[in-house]
């Protein structure tokens, strides 16, 4: 019934010739049904992880609660989540936020016995640190024991940010042949003015004032004395606070750590001796020790199950109904918009934190905002904008209490200025009250590369940025008319901010970076404390006795799954590889996925506050 055709030699030979087309075209039909089934696979990830018809299954009565940190400490979950939800099969990225938030629920909830973190490696900011040792703190003090482990404090992190984290614990375990590293702090940075001589390249920065020292390693050949000075009272008095606070958590005397940081590295027996650490031994025998001292029986698992954050993060907890307060985070750097952004990194752009303010002043069940800023600055204009958001908001009767991170300098302080309140960690990064500008001169390169530019001028300073040529000298009069407009804006809007002089203000500013130690010392912030302070002090302004009594939510809400699908891909206009019949049905089921955010990253050349 059904013929088969022969072909003919001639076309037998011409197909098993190789066409380059008709491969690459192959190819690439291949990489779409490849790239079709991760996308697909994503989607079934986040479905199973985030839909309420799925039965989560019920927490044991009484559980150890265990954190895996293998890639440090972070202030936001990372971006391109749908990638990180295959590569980790749904699990959320931890936040700094979300362990405090996590911590805290434990303290009070009966099923919660101990909690145990393993400290494996990745970034640990001190600024983050100190706001988690004040969680694991808040923990203890509900009477639970909470046990630190890490393979070798050494090679966790290898700064002292991990084992400053694991003091805060009442007991702290160490793998044998580990090492513990308190080996104190080295800032420095390559000085490339020499180099980019050589090469032809000419750098043409201009600043105010004299602290800041942004752009410095690329116009100097060394550290300014300014830069020296700022740099070794910000770690001298970062140092000061570790030390104090190990030496109280590990009953030590203060002189005997700073002995201990001049010795720089520990073996596992010398770190013993020197009680720095409290045993060490293997993992296996860590969580037989912590059954047992729960009263468990050595090898029963049933009795004290563990249990990761991330699958106690998706039980349900308790929900508050009491004030609605709105959490807004300005992560990354300011720039003016989300073109040229990257995937994968965090940026703070206007138009959404403005966006996030009104929909703060609209919503009348809103009562106050809490404004999270973990940001080195950016674009002065950008800052400006919001600024004028965080002013609106507080004129429209809702106080804003800013929360900083680990950084909240230049334009991330820019942005806290007229806030009702100012919160800083003791490390926060702060203050860099200051602006710096300019280019980068490439006319030598050229020369060196016979490269010959030519072209047409209308216009004055129409070349001002140009990178064939020098600033001339209208263009240099203009980029110090731009730095002394904006220098006098930020000194002016920190005066009027913080209720101080001009004056004041031009004694702590002149672009100098301070700890939130100092911040505080000299009126840049109101309080040291991290979020939970911040909310805390919303609840006393609210009327609720503490921050378990608020209704907190994120502002703007986060993207679905589906919406960052759309967003990354746009996979209805782009992709033939799904039809739209079905993509209209996954859009409906995947509208209830886990939320993430997507931010992108565009550094600012010109102007950077």
């Amino acid at each position: 019934m059904f013929e088969r055709r022969t072909r003919k030699p001639e076309q037998d030979r011409r197909s098993r010739g190789f066409h380059p087309l008709r491969f690459l075209w192959r190819m690439f039909k291949r990489a779409s049904t490849i790239i079709g089934a991760i996308l697909l696979f994503s989607v079934l990830i986040s479905l199973l992880a985030s839909n309420p018809a799925v039965k989560q299954e019920e927490l044991p009565q009484k559980l150890i609660l265990v954190l895996q940190l293998k890639d440090g400490l972070t202030e936001e979950p990372m971006d391109g989540s749908l990638l990180e939800s295959i590569q980790n099969f749904g699990e959320p990225h931890q936040t700094v936020q979300a362990i405090i938030t996590t911590l805290d629920r434990a303290a009070t909830d009966k099923r919660v016995a101990g909690i145990a973190f393993n400290i494996k490696g990745g970034e640990f900011g001190t600024a983050n640190v100190q706001e988690i040792r004040a969680a694991v703190k808040r923990f203890r003090a509900s009477g639970k024991p909470a046990w630190a482990y890490s393979p070798s404090y050494e090679e966790a992190g290898g700064t002292m940010g991990a084992y400053y984290l694991a003091a805060a614990f009442d007991q702290i375990w160490m793998q044998p042949v580990g090492f513990v590293g308190l080996p104190g702090y080295d800032a420095e940075m390559p000085f490339v003015a020499d180099a980019l001589k050589k090469i032809g390249l000419q750098p043409q920065f201009f600043q105010r004032k004299e602290y800041k020292s942004v752009m410095e390693n690329m116009s100097r050949a060394d550290m300014s004395p300014e830069n020296r000075e700022m740099t070794t009272s910000l770690l001298t008095d970062i140092t000061a606070t570790m030390v104090r606070e190990i030496a109280a958590d590990r009953k030590l005397l203060p002189e005997n750590i700073s002995r201990d940081i001049d010795i720089g590295v520990f073996t596992d027996k010398e770190a013993l001796a020197a009680r720095l650490v409290d045993r060490v031994d293997y993992s296996d025998v860590l969580v037989s020790t912590m059954r047992q001292s729960l009263g468990a029986k050595l090898d029963d698992e049933k009795s004290v199950p563990l249990v990761e954050f991330a699958d106690y993060q998706a039980t349900e907890p308790e929900k508050h109904t009491g004030p609605k307060v709105g959490i807004i985070s300005a992560i990354g750097e300011i720039i003016a918009d989300d073109n040229g952004g990257g995937i994968g990194k965090t940026v703070v752009t206007p138009e959404k934190i403005s966006e996030a303010f009104q929909s703060a002043i609209d919503d009348k069940d809103v009562k106050a905002v809490v404004f999270r800023i973990a940001s080195p600055g950016g674009s002065p204009t950008a800052s400006e904008t919001i600024r004028r958001a965080v002013q609106k908001t507080v004129a429209a009767g809702k106080p804003v209490i800013v929360s900083m991170g680990s950084m909240a300098g230049s334009g991330g302080y820019w942005i806290a200025t007229d806030a009702t309140r100012i919160y800083a960690l003791p490390a926060t990064l702060t203050g860099s009250i200051g602006v710096a500008g300019g280019k980068m001169d490439f006319s030598e390169l050229m020369k060196k590369l016979e490269v010959n530019w030519d072209g047409v001028q209308i216009g004055k300073n129409a070349d001002m940025y140009s990178m064939t040529k020098p600033f001339s000298e209208s263009g240099t009069e203009r980029m110090n008319a731009v730095m002394d407009s904006i220098y006098a804006a930020f000194i002016d809007r920190v005066a009027k901010g913080r209720k101080l002089t001009p004056e004041t203000v031009e004694k702590i500013a002149k672009g100098r970076v301070w700890t939130g130690s100092q911040g505080l010392a000299n009126g840049l912030v109101d309080e040291l404390g991290g979020m939970d302070a911040a909310l805390d002090h919303v609840a006393k302004l609210l009327g609720v006795a503490n921050r378990s009594g608020l209704d907190i939510v994120e502002l703007p809400k986060p993207k679905s799954t589906f919406g960052q699908i759309m967003d990354l891909m746009n996979i209805k206009t782009a992709m033939g590889w799904i039809s739209h019949v079905a993509m209209d049905f996954i859009s409906e089921k995947v509208k209830q996925a886990s939320v993430v955010k997507v931010r992108t990253f565009d550094p600012v050349l010109n102007q950077k506050l």
